[in-house]
Parts: structure tokens; sequence; C-alpha cells
């Protein structure tokens, strides 16, 4: 390159792309003699052995050379006279020579910092290069590839559909009744539409699956279920699992046995004064006395038979709290129940002060526990907030901190 030809201007451009640092006010004469320095990269050429058909690459590996012992001697000199230096905080000239020191030391790392990057671009330029073109070569055999593979797709999706016909048509054949109540997916297989499976070969499996399923079916009908017998089969359906289904017909059971115990505990709860039928029973006819002077007889006329009260008769606070809970899931029928038992029992010991934190509750949710609580003849009342605020507005910080 023809330095000498060149502006200031340009030499100083071409001195900062090689990272080389270039001071202001430097003479075009020692702005060559810097770039005229930097020594050329020493790269020996390879040649590979080429065939018309296969990727030929003439690579010409680079060695990059650099003065690293003498830049690392400069540097370290440049570090020496801050060793020993010990700035104060305290003195505000200390401070601003920290500044400068700073800014002069950052300069010569940055200086290093940029070199090292036009290299690095420099060396990666045909590296970059040769893989864009490689990639774009690849690209065009790879949508070719895309092409071919779109029809081989369409055609597999073609047979998969074909197979699956003839299963499903297969299915409503073979099963019969079960066909009506149990879809086809819920017996199907989805290995039978890959391509080794035989379509004969699927087809006994799903004769053997439509076996299986009715043996279980009269199996499960076979079971004393009793009134939920129909609910049994409704879940053996949905999941045709013989033991599912009677373990689900068997909890149905024990459900109804907890809620018929709740209903009945409840319903020794009714209230002693309960209005109850009218026991009265009418009159008996009173017969006017007859007339002692009259020569006639008079008929006497008879009292009227008075009718009993109508009463009517609400239904006792016990069933209506057991037709109300009657909508709740059977776990909280239970803790009900227990929550009712508790209350009955005999304190074991002697009641003492308690404080119960909620996270939050609505308005009606903090009346509804006040009622239970009052059931069971704890008394109290509600405070809004959290432990701690309700300590600092009824007890001040001091009742907190302590």
């Amino acid at each position: 390159m023809d330095y000498k030809s060149m502006t200031v201007a340009q030499l100083t451009a071409e001195a900062k792309v090689r990272g080389i640092n270039v001071y202001k006010g430097m003479k075009k004469a020692d702005i060559i003699a810097l770039l005229e320095k930097e020594e050329p990269l020493e790269v020996d050429a390879e040649v590979i052995e080429e065939d018309e058909q296969d990727l030929s690459v003439h690579t010409l590996p680079g060695q990059i050379s650099a003065n690293f012992d003498a830049l690392e001697a400069h540097v370290d000199s440049i570090l020496k006279d801050y060793e020993g230096w010990q700035p104060s905080a305290d003195s505000a000239e200390d401070v601003r020579a920290c500044a400068d020191a700073r800014k002069y030391l950052n300069g010569l790392a940055k200086q290093i910092d940029e070199r090292r990057k036009a290299v690095k671009n420099e060396y990666l330029r045909p590296l970059n290069a040769f893989e864009g073109r490689s990639n774009a070569i690849r690209d065009k055999i790879k949508s070719a590839v895309a092409r071919i593979q779109a029809v081989e797709k369409e055609a597999d999706e073609a047979r998969k559909r074909e197979k699956e016909n003839a299963l499903r048509e297969h299915y409503q054949e073979v099963a019969g009744l079960l066909a009506d109540v149990v879809p086809y997916e819920a017996i199907a297989d989805p290995k039978w539409l890959n391509k080794s499976p035989h379509v004969e070969n699927c087809k006994k499996e799903l004769e053997d699956r439509c076996r299986k399923v009715a043996k279980d079916w009269d199996a499960l009908k076979a079971q004393d279920l009793g009134d939920f017998g129909e609910q049994a089969e409704l879940r053996f359906f949905q999941s045709l699992d013989l033991g599912e289904a009677i373990a689900w017909a068997h909890k149905l059971a024990e459900d109804k046995k907890r809620l018929d115990a709740m209903k009945s505990e409840l319903s020794s709860y009714q209230q002693e004064d309960e209005p109850q039928p009218c026991d009265y029973q009418p009159a008996e006819a009173v017969s006017a006395p007859q007339p002692v002077a009259a020569p006639v007889p008079v008929q006497p006329t008879p009292i009227p038979v008075p009718q009993p009260a109508q009463v009517t008769v609400e239904p006792s606070m016990g069933w209506q709290i057991a037709n109300e809970l009657e909508s709740f899931e059977p776990a909280l029928q239970s803790k009900v129940l227990e929550a009712v038992r508790l209350a009955k029992a005999t304190p074991a010991n002697a009641p003492v002060p308690c404080v119960m934190v909620i996270d939050s509750a609505t308005t009606e949710q903090m009346q509804a526990v006040g009622k239970l609580c009052g059931l069971v003849g704890v008394t109290g009342v509600f405070k809004r907030g959290t432990l701690a605020e309700v300590c600092q507005r009824t007890y001040g910080m001091g009742a907190i901190n302590g």
C-alpha cells in the first residue's frame, strides 16, 4: 500500500482500522512509520485434494504474530508507577489524580481491545464468506428435499386414513351393542396406524379388546351394587376399567351411608317446643231441657259440634339442616358432623384465652364463623386487620415490639 500518496485523514482512518492509536497533531511521517511497523500475517498455503462432485476448498491457515512481549513490558512499566501510590479519599487533589489515572489506563486498555477486535474481524472475514456461500448452496438442496418430503407426508397421511377407516368399519361389525356406548377412539391403539403392523393383525387385536370389554361388562353387571349399578356402568364405559367402576360404586354407597347417618343425628336436635298436632276432642252434644208447662214437647236444637283447630306444622329444624347439607360434598358433610359431635362433647379442660388468625374473609363469612363459634359456646369479637395492626390499635406500638 502506497502510504505516501495518502492524506493524513486517510492514514489516520487506516490506523484506526488496524487498532493503532494516532494522537492528535501527529505528523504524517510518524503515522506512516507506525503503519509500516506493523508486521504482516504469515500464512502457509494448504491444498486439499479436489473432486468435481465434492466441495473443493483451498485454505490459507494464518499465523498471527504480535509484539506481545514488548507490549507487556511497556504495560508493566506503566503499572509499576501505581504500585506504591496510595491516594487518599479525603484529599480532593488525590481524587482528581485518581480520575486522570483511571481515564489514562482505560485508554490504554481500549487501544489493545480495539486492535484485538480489528485483527479478529480481519481473520474471520474469509471464514464468514466461506460459510455464507456454503450454506446458500446447501439450502438449495434442502429446499428440494422439503418438496419431496411433502409428497411423502401426503402419501403417508392418506395411508393412515385408509387404514383407520378399515379399522373403524371392522369395529362397527364386531362390537355390536358395545359400539353405541364405547367410541372407537377408546378402543383403538395409535400404534395401529404405523407402517409396520399389518391391518389384519390390528383387526385381530381390536377383536380381542372388544371381547375383553364385553367380558368385563358382564362381570360388572353380575356384581351386587344395589342402587349404584347404573352409575358404575357409566363409569366403566368412561374408563373401560372394571376395578375402577366397582370401586366407584362402593364409594357412592359409603357416601350415602354417611349422609343418612348425618341426617339421623341432626334430626335429634329437633326443638322441644315445636308445634305438635292438636289433641282437641269435640264436646258431646248437650240436649236442651223439656218445657214443663208446655202441652206439646218442643224439639231441642242441637249444639253444633266444634271442629279441631287447623295447626300448620313446619318441618323440624334438624331436617332443615340435613336438607341444606345434602348439597355439600361428602368430605364437607363429614367435617360438619364431626363439629356437631365435638360441640356435644364434655370439655376435657377449663377454657383459656385464644386468638384465631384469619388470612382473609368477607363480612358474610365472618358472620357465619361467629354463629358457628356461638354454637359451641365460644364468645369473642372480630377485629379487622392483621395481628400486628390489631395489636397496634389495641395496645400501641410497644406491645408489638415487646
